[in-house]
């Protein structure tokens, strides 16, 4: 029975007592163990946390105060300016007269207006302001300042719209160019059109006809040339992107789709709302852009100063546009449209763009055309003295001063035809004045040129 008295021992001796044991020398140990407290750990995490929030809230406090005083004093962020807009830059003591700005156009990527504007040493002028919305994106914002790299590089064109200064360094981005007191060329056709209705022009400028419109239709091809031979695809030639200043000055504008294409010649286009009737086949289908797509424009261009200003392909849907187009559609000849003229838009809406004439190509026949316009006008079918007595006083001064215009490999000049030197007009074409989103519904009430097929060999 020793068994019994053996587990006894045992227990006795691994027994743990309440006490300490008598046979540790504790008050020695410098680290003592100390039991955690649970309490104390969450109230140092609540305080943690706390604290945390607080100095968040101060910080957010204290960047709204920044943001406040900021706007009340005009304060904004500035950084360098880029080198290739240093000599455009807006400056400290140009005086933009931004307060007092007109909101005169606008679209989906931004706004223009017109204000004046002071530099030193020279008096206050009239200038158009673009910038982007306040909504526009980080990349938006890079494309504006594209445009305006590429409108300094065509700054030195008569009828390539000028930019005068510009802001780069800190919102909002600025384009400032001259303005141009007619707007639009489109806006100036239909307005031309509405008051050939209602036979009272209250600004004999807008008293146009068949020796203006060439005349127009030559300064944009002059514009787009020197476009051209600078390597660059305007990518959205159409009359809502002409402008219209004093005597009868267009200027090719709005290079927001532009783009230098000097390495390959082309461009390629990311997906996006399009000008599909504008654009022509490869663009639509390649998404491919050069300046024979341009030229191709430009032959709706043609279309909208020959109709004064109607929307293109009016009796096709977009959505069947494309497939038209590629199947050999095109518009037909608009009425009151001259023959030569209807000739020169089926060239460019040629299927394949090495067989479209070039911009210089079409200056030189569109300048033809309007010297022998001026000519029919002008020149004496009689004795000199006998047509002297029939001219009127303005008729003599532009047969005295009109010179034909000669292209050269350097430049384009051309003499601008004035609206008061016409002797008389041609019949004008009915035009509608409802918005291009409207007028397409309403074939009824506006006198809409036909569409025919044509399967031309290209």
């Amino acid at each position: 029975m020793a068994l019994p008295s053996i587990r006894l021992k045992l227990l006795k001796d691994f027994s743990i007592t309440d006490g300490p044991d008598p046979h540790l020398q504790t008050s020695s140990d410098p680290y003592p163990q100390t039991s955690s407290n649970p309490f104390l750990l969450a109230g140092i995490i609540i305080l943690s946390v706390f604290l945390a929030i607080c100095i968040l809230a101060l910080r957010c406090k204290k960047k709204h105060h920044i943001a406040k005083m900021t706007s009340a004093t005009n304060i904004e962020i500035v950084i360098a300016p880029d080198i290739k807009f240093k000599g455009h830059e807006l400056k400290d003591n140009d005086h933009l007269d931004w307060d007092n700005r007109v909101l005169i156009g606008g679209g989906r990527f931004g706004k223009v207006f017109s204000c004046t504007l002071k530099c030193v040493a020279e008096n206050a002028i009239d200038v158009a302001v673009k910038t982007p919305l306040e909504t526009s994106s980080a990349g938006e914002k890079e494309d504006f300042k594209n445009e305006i790299d590429l409108m300094i590089q065509l700054a030195n064109h008569q009828h390539v719209l000028g930019i005068l200064k510009c802001r780069t360094t800190h919102d909002p981005l600025l384009i400032i160019t001259e303005y141009m007191k007619y707007g639009s060329l489109l806006h100036f056709l239909r307005t031309s059109e509405q008051m050939k209705k209602e036979v009272e022009f209250i600004d004999p400028t807008f008293d146009i006809g068949l020796v203006e419109l060439y005349s127009l239709a030559r300064q944009i091809t002059s514009g787009m040339y020197y476009v051209a031979t600078n390597k660059i695809v305007h990518g959205d030639l159409a009359a809502r992107n002409i402008l219209i200043g004093e005597n009868l000055i267009a200027k090719v504008a709005d290079f927001g789709l532009g783009q230098d294409v000097y390495e390959r010649g082309y461009i390629k286009l990311s997906d996006g709302e399009v000008p599909v009737k504008w654009y022509s086949l490869e663009t639509i289908f390649e998404k491919r852009m050069s300046s024979e797509s341009d030229v191709w424009s430009f032959g709706v261009v043609l279309y909208e100063i020959f109709t004064y200003g109607k929307v293109p392909y009016p009796d096709v849907l977009i959505e069947m546009l494309p497939k038209k187009l590629q199947q050999g559609y095109r518009m037909a000849q608009p009425d009151n449209c001259p023959h030569q003229v209807y000739s020169i838009m089926k060239r460019c809406w040629k299927k394949s763009p090495d067989k479209r004439p070039t911009f210089d190509i079409l200056f030189n026949e569109l300048d033809t055309l309007l010297e022998n316009a001026t000519k029919n006008y002008y020149l004496p079918m009689e004795s000199n003295a006998e047509m002297e007595g029939k001219m009127t006083s303005s008729a003599k001064d532009t047969a005295g001063k009109y010179e034909p215009c000669i292209y050269t490999k350097k430049t384009v000049y051309e003499a601008p035809i004035q609206p008061n030197d016409v002797l008389t007009h041609t019949p004008s074409t009915t035009m509608s004045s409802a918005p291009d989103h409207l007028e397409s519904q309403m074939p009824n009430q506006y006198e809409i040129p036909t569409c025919q097929q044509t399967n031309e060999e290209d």
